[in-house]
């Protein structure tokens, strides 16, 4: 029985033990999940406009935010022309992936909170703010989606429902720094250098739409 298994089992014991009841180790971390949303606002904002996210179903539904408005479609598509764009501005969804209780992922929560009430005080409201802890992810969504180390800060930028940036940030002296970069190369092509940049970056955006997909469908599973 799952709730007899002695804590002091090795470690050998202990990965058979979690191959064995893999499924209801995953069922019960959602069962916990949903009592944490019924306590809490699902997604609260704080003063900063930055969005707390606790589950991956609030994951996919801010990137789909980031294709609401102006294009019609789900996660982007695998070239340029399989997005229509009304020609409004973009809305990007950042996401910062962060573990709660390592300390460079701690200073980078900080940082990163002051970056997003900074530019939206600024009147930069083409971005959504978010964040997520990555223990409520699970271990192969994290690996679809290419944040390979849990413990180090990682970014992403959705545009029309696409990954337009990925990236980890190793060390926090340099994370405001290729923060603003990347927000600031997103705010600044044009359409015409989107078009390009989707052709030169075709495959990693289909690899990031197929792994949003993937996990959309174990989502939808009993």
């Amino acid at each position: 029985d799952i709730h007899h298994f002695s804590k002091n089992t090795d470690q050998g014991n202990w990965q058979l033990f979690s191959r064995a009841h893999n499924m209801e180790m995953r069922q019960n971390k959602k069962a916990r999940n949903r009592l944490r949303v019924e306590c809490l606002d699902p997604s609260p904002e704080d003063e900063t406009g930055l969005r707390t996210l606790t589950l991956e179903t609030q994951l996919l539904d801010v990137i789909r935010q980031s294709s609401s408005t102006n294009s019609h479609s789900k996660y982007g598509g695998d070239d340029e022309d399989s997005t229509e764009t009304t020609g409004e501005t973009s809305t990007c969804t950042v996401v910062l992936f962060h573990s709660q209780f390592q300390k460079a992922s701690m200073r980078a929560q900080y940082q990163y909170a002051q970056i997003a009430k900074k530019m939206l005080a600024g009147g930069k409201n083409e971005f959504l703010f978010t964040r997520i802890e990555t223990s409520n992810l699970d271990s192969l969504s994290l690996h679809e989606l290419q944040v390979s180390d849990t413990e180090t800060p990682h970014l992403q930028i959705y545009r029309e429902g696409q990954c337009v940036a990925s990236f980890s940030i190793p060390q926090t002296y340099v994370f405001n720094r290729m923060v603003y970069a990347a927000l600031s190369q997103a705010q600044k092509r044009s359409q015409e250098q989107w078009n390009d940049f989707r052709r030169d970056f075709a495959q990693e955006i289909q690899d990031v739409d197929q792994a949003l997909r993937s996990i959309e469908q174990r989502q939808l599973r009993p």
